[in-house]
């Protein structure tokens, strides 16, 4: 600290020893400048940039700031002053040749540590600043991958793309890309074309070239932006609407130099889970509106099945975007015309084009020439120029547009050994492709028929593309042989597959096996994938899986197919499976069914082996609606004891199968039984949200009361993730009824009590409420429950709750209400503690020394001020730098807000009121000398939040 010094002129050895003094305390003073630097710069680089308090940003909070003024002021200039002075004393009575050389010497440094000083204090500010724009910018990064891995389905997408592209030639596609049909899509506001063809016309190949077109012809146009996607009858998930939205959000998202704020929001709610399609759809509709030209192409609407509903809901979301009525939208479908697509010829903004024209035929001797290898493949190469002329022009003439069709009847030509086979073959062609699939089976040799049919029967109804490892191993298990499978009878190589089946299937891209047939054979996936599991007394072996590649779909898919075969025999044999004891021992070591389904966010940990699964909750747990029907009305006990979850109800009250919980219900299953890690199925239902199954369980008399994993059912919903607001409510009213019930207030329950009062759930859920703008919840807490204080804001966050959107995380809810300006919300708070005389509430402040007022002007809310000034608010509480309502209102030059402040208090009779103002003008007009008055202005009104961080 600075010490003030005597200065007496009798000798130089007190000056000096005076000088060194100060130096001394001056080398301190930077030391411990350098000290806190350095503190600094040790924490982000041995911990990152994540390691770095909230507190440190910059500038530096206002203790911070002091702290570094008294140091820079007393411990450095302060020092440097007394030295100096000592230097200037009267030196006339001393050696002034010596001494003027000594002082000169001594003024010179002192000159570079004042230089070094003002140096040291640049690269403060300069580090600082750096550390504040890199963690800005890390901030930024690190929320958008976070949000792209959080949306991206997978790389389906790009896949299909890849594979679609290999398929093409180059300059195929031509005709259509220079067409009037092209251009007009390209242009004309809210365009919609709908591509038609028979199977096997190359609309997919068509399709990736659009996509590359469209493609180029975006990245040449600013605010211009292509997603697309490929549907495929192979691949379960990618039929799925919710995975196409995904698809074309995380496209869009790609595209986009920041992230959208209706993204993040989305993100912030539903980040532990998939979001609900119509908030997918509300967020792509707000992605649209809000961009340039968007371009969407769809391929394959026709391999969305119509089986399970999915196409019905993919033609329900194609009406939506046509109905948004966006001019900048711009969407393209291909497919083949089905009955069930019919629709979409009154969406389209130019007729439905039948890609099956003239022009197709040069793509065809394209594709026979060069797809084809007419010139490099060992057999055809060899072929006289003319036989291969004449291939060409008889394939092209009888392809109708097919390029299935002829990659077909070349595999087949391939075969012939001399020309007059060829020949022959030419003039045997046959006319569909139908024909030519007939043809092919009845050529097969008879010997490997049974081996293809399986395969066949696999390619079908496979829940996702098969590996070529996998398809070669369920060619081999026959379900009417015993054993069904039998490693010695595998092919000895898979690529045997594609001899057997010969132009059947189609291997793509990674080694996936497809085919474009149809068939009706559900039912054998299911008992091969079943009978597969049984594979005999190697089933310890460390490397079971590498050797048996079929293991890991048999585990995770079977039920998958049970789902969907619904016939008797197949109910029998899932129920047969289910319960074996030893079956499902040996299943669940490859899979886990109490927690498949369920997010990451209603996954728990068990500390010890859950009790033998029945066949009833495990079907439950699987989903199997229909299989659970089965057990019950051959006897099961809906109520049976076992698994993670305790019982059937309560599996899959926490998976949210609706249909499932009011079989069980209906079947008899006791509501409030207590049983596995959450203890009943109302606290399962809580922490999925699921309205519906959370009243179906109060119709069946369940207790709100009723203690299990969490205090009560209101925790339960606190505990997800983020709970559903009307779950909220119906848990909410149900103890209020339950509560109003009893006779005498004494026997009420303390445990639901202590939930709200105690254990922050009501204060928690007031806060989250206010935040996300659920009024009716917030009306329901302040108004259903008046003897507890939920305004106080002494207790901390719970923790399970992102309070990121909170500007305090740890402060009142009236403070939340007042910055997100949810007026209703604030007239009920403000009712709640004059009502009932809390010891927190209007005056209360945060630890800046903000109040409720003080934001309330801040966010320019006049009802809201005349609200709280109507109840005492002190119109004088001062936030950071002591800044206070009319300071913000002087500073806008906001007339009507300082009308209303001057009610309460005017600066004309008021000393405080008036100083405010004059310091406010004080500062606007030093802020405007160096031009940064606009500038702090747009950053406090633009951040919001930010506030303090800003300024």
């Amino acid at each position: 600290m600075f010490t003030a010094y005597t200065i007496e002129r009798h000798g130089i050895e007190d000056n000096a020893t005076a000088v060194f003094e100060s130096l001394d305390a001056c080398k301190a003073g930077i030391d411990r400048l350098m000290a806190k630097v350095n503190k600094i710069r040790q924490g982000v680089s041995s911990k990152g940039i994540h390691s770095i308090p909230s507190t440190l940003q910059y500038p530096f909070r206002e203790s911070t700031i002091a702290k570094l003024k008294e140091i820079v002021t007393h411990d450095l200039m302060g020092n440097l002053s007394i030295a100096m002075s000592v230097l200037h004393l009267d030196v006339a009575t001393l050696n002034q040749r010596s001494v003027l050389s000594t002082l000169s010497s001594t003024n010179t440094n002192l000159n570079s540590m004042r230089k070094d000083t003002s140096v040291g204090l640049r690269s403060v500010r300069q580090d600082v600043a750096s550390l504040t724009v890199s963690m800005a910018a890390h901030q930024i990064e690190d929320r958008r991958d976070k949000i792209i891995r959080w949306i991206s389905p997978s790389d389906y997408v790009v896949d299909a793309h890849k594979a679609a592209c290999q398929q093409r030639e180059p300059k195929t596609g031509g005709w259509f890309l220079q067409s009037v049909y092209y251009t007009q899509w390209l242009d004309k506001a809210g365009s919609f074309m709908w591509l038609q063809g028979i199977p096997g016309c190359g609309k997919t190949v068509l399709c990736s070239t659009i996509v590359e077109e469209t493609k180029l012809f975006c990245s040449h146009h600013a605010s211009h932006y292509l997603a697309y996607y490929y549907f495929t009858f192979s691949d379960s998930v990618r039929q799925k609407t919710s995975t196409l939205l995904r698809s074309l959000l995380l496209q869009l998202l790609r595209q986009q130099l920041s992230v959208p704020e209706i993204l993040v929001d989305l993100y912030t709610r539903h980040s532990h889970d998939v979001p609900p399609e119509t908030e997918l759809i509300n967020a792509l509709r707000l992605l649209i509106s809000a961009t340039g030209q968007v371009y969407f192409i769809l391929d394959a609407l026709d391999e969305c099945p119509a089986t399970n509903g999915e196409r019905a809901k993919l033609i329900a979301l194609l009406k939506t975007f046509k109905g948004l009525d966006l001019p900048n939208l711009h969407i393209l479908t291909t497919s083949r015309m089905e009955p069930d697509l019919s629709d979409m010829s009154q969406m389209v903004t130019a007729p439905p084009m039948n890609i099956q024209t003239s022009e197709l035929d040069a793509d065809i001797r394209l594709h026979i020439r060069i797809r084809n290898q007419m010139v490099n493949d060992p057999n055809l190469s060899c072929w006289p120029s003319d036989l291969q002329d004449e291939i060409e022009a008889e394939l092209t003439r009888g392809a109708c547009g097919m390029f299935r069709w002829v990659s077909c009847q070349l595999e087949s030509l391939r075969k012939c050994l001399r020309p007059s086979n060829v020949r022959q073959t030419l003039k045997t062609l046959p006319k569909t492709l139908d024909d030519t699939y007939d043809r092919i089976l009845l050529n097969m040799d008879e010997e490997y028929f049974s081996e293809a049919f399986r395969a066949l029967t696999w390619l079908l109804f496979s829940a996702r593309p098969l590996w070529l490892d996998e398809l070669a191993e369920a060619m081999t298990i026959d379900p009417s042989s015993s054993p069904a499978f039998d490693p010695d009878e595998r092919l000895f190589n898979p690529d045997s597959a594609l001899t057997v089946l010969s132009s059947l299937i189609v291997v793509i891209p990674k080694g996936t096996a497809r085919t474009e047939l149809e068939g009706s054979h559900a039912d054998s996936n299911l008992e091969s994938a079943l009978q597969y599991t049984d594979i005999g007394p190697d089933r310890s072996m460390g490397q079971i899986k590498s050797k048996f590649p079929l293991l890991d779909y048999a585990c995770t898919k079977w039920f998958l197919h049970a789902g969907t075969a619904k016939t008797e025999s197949v109910m029998q044999l899932a129920a047969q499976f289910l319960s074996s004891e030893d079956e499902v021992n040996f299943w669940t070591k490859f899979f886990d069914p109490d927690d498949y389904g369920l997010g990451l966010d209603r996954r728990f940990q068990c500390n010890k082996e859950p009790n033998r699964r029945s066949s009833i909750y495990l079907a439950a747990s699987l989903g199997l609606g229909d299989l659970v029907t089965f057990l019950l009305d051959n006897g099961a006990k809906p109520d049976t004891k076992g698994g993670k979850y305790g019982n059937a109800l309560q599996v899959a009250s926490l998976k949210s199968h609706t249909g499932i919980v009011t079989a069980l219900l209906t079947a008899g299953a006791d509501v409030n039984a207590k049983a596995g890690l959450l203890g009943n199925a109302l606290q399962a239902a809580c922490l999925a949200g699921t309205a519906e199954i959370v009243t179906l369980l109060f119709r069946a008399g369940a207790d709100v009361d009723l203690e299990g994993y969490f205090t009560c059912a209101l925790g339960a919903v606190v505990g997800s993730s983020n709970p559903n607001p009307d779950v909220v409510l119906e848990i909410l009213r149900a103890s209020k009824r339950a509560r109003a019930s009893r006779k005498h207030k004494e026997d009420l329950p303390k445990r639901f009590e202590t939930a709200v009062a105690q254990q922050l759930t009501a204060r928690w859920l007031l806060r989250w409420a206010v935040i996300k703008g659920h009024d009716a919840v917030a009306q329901e807490l302040l108004i259903g429950y008046p003897e507890t204080d939920l305004i106080d804001p002494k207790e901390p966050n719970p923790g399970t709750y992102n309070a990121g959107n909170s500007y305090q995380p740890d402060k009142s809810s009236l403070f939340e209400a007042v910055f997100y300006q949810r007026d209703k919300v604030v007239e009920q708070i403000v009712k709640h503690i004059f009502g009932f005389e809390f010891s927190q509430g209007i005056s209360a402040r945060d630890d800046e020394g903000r109040s409720a007022l003080y934001w309330a002007c801040f966010k320019r809310s006049e009802h809201t001020v005349r609200l709280l000034l109507r109840h005492g608010a002190d119109i004088h509480h001062a936030g950071p730098w002591g800044w206070t309502p009319r300071y913000w209102a002087f500073t806008r030059n906001d007339q009507s807000m300082l009308d209303l402040l001057n009610i309460a208090c005017s600066s004309k009779s008021c000393a405080k009121c008036a100083h405010v103002e004059a310091a406010a003008r004080t500062e606007m007009a030093n802020l405007a000398k160096t031009g940064r008055g606009l500038v702090l202005y747009d950053l406090t009104e633009e951040a919001g939040d930010d506030e303090m961080k800003m300024t």
